[in-house]
């Protein structure tokens, strides 16, 4: 399979043209480039999918069994595009102002993806990140616009978006686990005993106090809390999505033997008082822009 990331959206609209008009001499004519021009879009997507969308036939082309598959996905998201859009229509191109984010650096990277996108639009909109740990004060106080984070409950003077669902691991080097004498099924008794590392945000977003875990460790990041646990440290606290993507073998994955960890949401807050018509479309175009490219990929 080839490097979905490089991927254009782009090329995606190609393939939806020539899918819909079964050849490549169509989406030529109307996009004003050569057939080969379009060939080229459709063969570069083929190699970076690792699959044939297309095969030629008397009239033009046919769609592959993958092509059919892969159809009705970018349909919607094309979709979702266009609904993204039209939130931010009022807008123009001479639109100004600035979009001010607190989140983890895990979120960081698809945040700043999805600014790229929409400053195509808005060009004099700009976007400030802040990956340091941040509470509301940070709203109230107007240093941020958009803060990311687990909680769920708050005052009236928020609004709190749903962006996603996490769920959360335990995990720890094999050294650790052979020092403290367990395996990778623990109790929560065996966990209590054990110093417990991970970010601020995450541990104190996860009702981690209810079960009483012995948090010695605080650090500013998932990567910080990494380098933590290969130091042998302790017991690293993750979301598992972010170690699937590590697919490093020598994380051990600890299962809980009497609890379960409930799973976590991902929440955009901003204050409702506070909020300007420029974080507000924003905000509606991430929400469209996460249905196809999600935090979790």
């Amino acid at each position: 399979m080839g490097n979905k990331e490089e991927i254009s959206w782009d090329q995606y609209k190609v393939f939806m043209e020539v899918y819909e008009a079964g050849s490549y001499s169509e989406p030529a004519r109307n996009s004003g480039v050569t057939r080969f021009a379009i060939m080229y879009h459709i063969r570069e997507l083929s190699k970076k999918l690792g699959v044939t969308l297309f095969v030629n036939n008397t009239h033009g082309v046919d769609p592959t069994t993958a092509a059919k598959d892969l159809y009705p996905l970018i349909k919607k998201a094309s979709e979702m595009f266009i609904a993204g859009e039209e939130v931010v229509k009022d807008f123009n191109e001479e639109s100004e102002g600035t979009v001010r984010v607190r989140c983890s650096s895990h979120l960081a990277e698809k945040i700043l993806d999805c600014s790229d996108s929409f400053r195509k639009m808005y060009p004099k909109i700009k976007f400030e990140i802040l990956t340091d740990y941040g509470d509301l004060e940070l709203l109230r106080d107007k240093k941020v616009d958009l803060l990311f984070s687990h909680r769920t409950t708050l005052s009236p003077e928020f609004e709190t978006v749903e962006i996603g669902e996490f769920t959360r691991v335990f995990c720890a080097t094999e050294k650790f686990l052979e020092r403290h004498g367990i395996g990778d099924t623990v109790t929560l008794a065996q966990l209590k005993c054990l110093p417990t590392i991970g970010t601020k945000i995450v541990l104190s977003g996860h009702a981690l106090d209810k079960f009483g875990f012995n948090t010695s460790i605080n650090v500013a990041s998932f990567e910080a809390t990494l380098i933590e646990v290969m130091k042998h440290r302790g017991i690293g606290f993750f979301h598992s999505e972010y170690l699937d993507k590590l697919q490093d073998k020598s994380i051990v994955r600890l299962k809980l033997a009497d609890v379960e960890l409930p799973i976590a949401k991902l929440t955009c807050t901003y204050c409702k008082h506070l909020s300007t018509k420029v974080t507000k479309a924003f905000l509606n175009y991430l929400l469209n822009y996460l249905k196809q490219f999600p935090f979790l990929e």
